[in-house]
Parts: C-alpha cells; structure tokens; sequence
C-alpha cells in the first residue's frame, strides 16, 4: 500500500502476473479426453520468438521451476518483497494454435488450474 503526504493509501497492484503449469505432465493432468492422449506444444516450444527471451531473467525457482508455476515463490515475491497488494493473474499461453479444438481444451486446462491451485488457494486465494 502506498500512501501519500495527505495520507491518502492506494493499493499496489501487478496487473500482468503470468502464470504457468510447473511440467507438461502436470498440464496433462487438467486436459480432458482426447485431446490428454494427444500431443500439444510443450512449454519449450516456441509458436513465435519473444523479443527478449520466453522469460524475465532471475524468473526461475529456486530448484529452475517454471516462472509463475508456484502459488508460494510467486505470492513471496510479490507480496513479501515487492509490497504488491493485488495480483491480477494471466493463465499462460501459446499464442496461435492451429487447431482451435486443441487451443480451447488447453485454455480450459489452463482456467481450472488457476482456479483450484491461485483463487482457491488457502492463504492467497
């Protein structure tokens, strides 16, 4: 929280927190069938090149986890150390997908995960 000479308090807040599934396999775990019997592009995959890289540097986990793949490390860096009050999650992306099914069953992967593990969470949800 920000507070001014007036003693006026506004809220900091991150509107672009990216957040990711920690493995394939655990991504695989929120698709349905048939697309969870399917091959999809793996988070190493690039549908385009980011300017700058996939990644923020120093982004990683402490053990080189995915950026944004645990409620905890990312709740600790924003909350903790960057006196952020409010996040406004970003299910990540792949950009294009060719085959539209495919693309939406991820995005339905991708929005129960951010459900279940960031808005239900016990302490951050």
């Amino acid at each position: 929280m920000i507070e001014d000479a007036e003693g006026t308090r506004t809220p900091v807040i991150d509107a672009s927190v990216h957040i990711f599934f920690p493995s394939n396999k655990d991504l695989r775990g929120f698709l349905r069938e048939p697309f969870k019997s399917r091959g999809f592009p793996d988070y190493e995959m690039d549908w385009y090149g980011a300017p700058g890289g996939e990644y923020a540097p120093n982004a990683e986990g402490p053990n080189r986890e995915y950026p944004g793949s645990s409620v905890e490390l990312v709740a600790d860096e924003l909350f903790s150390k960057r006196g952020v009050d409010v996040a406004i999650l970003h299910p990540m992306g792949r950009g294009i997908m060719p085959d539209r099914h495919l693309g939406s069953a991820l995005h339905a992967a991708h929005n129960e995960m951010m459900v279940s593990r960031w808005l239900e969470h016990d302490e951050f949800g």
